[in-house]
């Protein structure tokens, strides 16, 4: 008797009720201007409704989008694993307390022990290593120091070459900050205000992905 494998899917929809909008509009002063000069439109308000649109995507991405009845009715990149059942599962917390005043080797074992976290639970597969960190910008700082004493060397540059995910799973790693991470409390209410977090994930389109359903469209 052989067993034999199957895949099961599913789709798990979550009802988006306040569309992104963002509109621009000209006065009849300005058009009797343009038809006059005969010059085209000014763009600029056309440019701004489209960084408004862009915006709005990029803090769901981040963010997600909340309710009065469900804080995280669409979780996303930074409370995607955060649930009032798997809060501190998902959790790891640094031995240094913060990493802004710790050493280089105590940022480097802090790490090691988020990015094992990591890979330990996902069952330790091959595709579990997580190959982008991203930290708070105030944090940031602390990476831009020298390893060592002799300076030829960022924190930043020698972590991303020595750490679990390169070292055990061959996976390039890639620290960068991201706006969003230095209140916590903004998006996980279960933090206190003003705390900050690390993000280890990895990088997969299999795993994780934003889809925009609905592009952008100018109406009338």
């Amino acid at each position: 008797v052989i067993p034999y494998a199957d895949v099961k899917t599913g789709v798990f929809d979550v009802a988006v009720s306040d569309p992104i909008a963002a509109g621009y509009m000209w006065n009849v002063v300005e058009l009797q201007q343009a038809a006059y000069l005969r010059k085209p439109l000014d763009a600029m308000r056309a440019s701004a409704a489209r960084d408004m649109f862009d915006r709005a995507l990029n803090q769901i991405a981040l963010f997600g989008r909340s309710s009065a009845t469900s804080p995280l009715r669409f979780p996303a990149l930074y409370n995607g694993l955060i649930t009032p059942a798997l809060a501190q599962g998902n959790k790891v917390t640094v031995t240094t307390g913060t990493w802004s005043t710790a050493t280089p080797l105590q940022i480097l074992n802090d790490l090691n022990k988020l990015l094992v976290a990591v890979h330990a639970a996902t069952g330790y597969q091959d595709d579990g290593f997580a190959d982008n960190v991203i930290v708070a910008p105030s944090i940031f700082n602390a990476f831009m120091q020298p390893m060592t004493s002799a300076g030829t060397q960022s924190v930043k540059a020698y972590l991303e070459m020595y750490n679990y995910s390169t070292a055990v799973g061959g996976r390039q790693l890639m620290i960068s900050q991201g706006p969003g991470l230095e209140n916590t409390n903004a998006f996980d209410p279960s933090t206190a205000v003003n705390n900050q977090r690390v993000i280890a994930y990895t990088k997969n389109a299999d795993a994780l992905e934003f889809e925009v359903t609905q592009p952008l469209q100018w109406l009338a």
